[in-house]
This record gives structure tokens, C-alpha cells and sequence, in this order.
């Protein structure tokens, strides 16, 4: 009798410390969430800012930006960038953050807009439009020019590939690889990033290769 007594004490006690413990985990997990949530959002705004000094011109950062593309397409550097910005870490940038553009590097690139197709819309609407451009230089063979162009970055000016291929990018009109191929044209000293420049450098590239787009993913 005495046995059974202590054996249901036994089993009594640890049945409330097992009670006790399954509340603590569930407290404990309830609080991860919550002051998780607030610790991810402090260390989001410890890496950026978005409000901007009087002046600035604004970049909202898009999937594939680097901080470097940023700064070298608006005539600046990834560090002045990230201390304008407050970046700690300039590899660790998200689409929808604001980056704010120094005043004396401000250019006439457009913030970016809520997908590739209004940016092509905007270049569009002005006389160097990418496809006045691509008519331009390449002349007969501007229709197959502007597919390439339209299949590898939608006409937009600005698109980068953050994939790196031989320590190289794929940016602009026609997706050339920046700096290895870009550097064997004659445009090697212009920004991948001026429509008219990267056209030329694909036309030269075309013409060098017997007039085909074999070093192009898309085909006409």
C-alpha cells in the first residue's frame, strides 16, 4: 500500500512540473515572436534611413541592386552611398529600401519606378527613347536589335543581373557583361548604364561576331 502511495505522489509531482514546463516553453516562444519582430525591425532601420535631406534624389532599391550598381550609375561610390545612408552593411541592401542620392550626385535617372515596363514607358516619351536609339545604330537591323533589347532587359536602361558570371554583371539596354566584355569596346570609358552607349557596344559586338547574337541568351 505504502508503495502504490509513493508511486502516485511520484507520478503526481512530475505531471505538474511537466505542466510547469510546457507554459514556460509557450511563454518563451510567445515572447521570441514578439520581441523578435521588434528586434527585426530596429536592426532594419539601424541599416538604413529613408528620410532624406533637403536636395537629395531618391532611389527606392529593386530585387538584384547592389549598392554598387546604385553608386555607379548615378556618378557616385558604394562608400559615400553607404555613409550618406548609414548603411553598416553595404552588402546588405532589400528591395523597397529608399536610398537617398547626394544632392551634387543627383542625376537625371529617374527613382525607380514600380516595375521595368514604367521606366520604359518614361524613356519612351523622349526622343532617345531605347528604341529611337536602337534605330539609330543599328539602321536594317534595328527590328531583331530591338527584340534582343526588349528580351534581355524590357528596353530598360538600368536593368542589372545580380547574377555574376566571371566576376562580371550583365547591365543595361542589351545585358552586356560589365567590365569584361564591355571593356573590349570602344565604349569601355561610358557607363553601361547610357542607353546610347550600350547600344553601340552591342552593335559592335554584333558586327564582330559575323552579325549574329551568339553571345546573347535571347534570339531574334
Amino acid at each position: 500500500m505504502l508503495y502504490k502511495q509513493r508511486t502516485a505522489q511520484y507520478f503526481h509531482q512530475h505531471r505538474i512540473i511537466s505542466i510547469i514546463t510546457g507554459h514556460f516553453v509557450v511563454i518563451m516562444i510567445l515572447t521570441m515572436a514578439v520581441f523578435g519582430n521588434s528586434l527585426g525591425k530596429s536592426l532594419t532601420s539601424a541599416f538604413a534611413w529613408t528620410s532624406c535631406p533637403t536636395g537629395d534624389q531618391t532611389y527606392v532599391v529593386r530585387d538584384g541592386n547592389t549598392l554598387s550598381d546604385i553608386a555607379t550609375s548615378h556618378s557616385t561610390t558604394w562608400q559615400e552611398l553607404a555613409q550618406h545612408n548609414s548603411i553598416a552593411n553595404p552588402s546588405w541592401i532589400y528591395p523597397g529600401q529608399t536610398i537617398c542620392l547626394p544632392a551634387t550626385h543627383a542625376t537625371s535617372a529617374q527613382s525607380t519606378p514600380a516595375s521595368a515596363h514604367s521606366n520604359t514607358a518614361l524613356a519612351e516619351s523622349t526622343s532617345t527613347s531605347p528604341k529611337s536609339i536602337i534605330n539609330d545604330v543599328f539602321g536594317s537591323d534595328a527590328p531583331s536589335a530591338t527584340h534582343i533589347a526588349m528580351c534581355e532587359s524590357t528596353l530598360n536602361p538600368y536593368a542589372v543581373n545580380s547574377i555574376p558570371i566571371g566576376g562580371s554583371h550583365a547591365k543595361g539596354l542589351f545585358q552586356i557583361l560589365h567590365p569584361s566584355t564591355w571593356s573590349t569596346t570602344s565604349q569601355a570609358g561610358m557607363s553601361p548604364f547610357d542607353a546610347r552607349a550600350n547600344a553601340i557596344a552591342a552593335h559592335e559586338i554584333f558586327v564582330r561576331d559575323g552579325h549574329s547574337w551568339r553571345e546573347w541568351a535571347c534570339r531574334p
